[in-house]
């Protein structure tokens, strides 16, 4: 594993646990299912914003 690879696990990790902590606090009034399908949206868009920056650097 390269260093560039390592620092953008640790960036996805960090900052989804940031937005999913983030979420679950916003939605503690709503269902679960509400919590869990926003936190899927929101891994979605951190995926997809990983997946772009890489592809523009290459």
């Amino acid at each position: 594993m390269d260093r560039r690879t390592f620092l953008w696990t640790l960036t996805a990790f960090f900052g989804a646990t940031v937005v999913f902590g983030l979420i679950r606090t916003a939605t503690e009034d709503e269902g679960t299912a509400t919590s869990i399908g926003l936190q899927l949206v929101a891994l979605a868009l951190i995926v997809a914003a990983i997946v772009i920056v890489q592809r523009r650097q290459r």
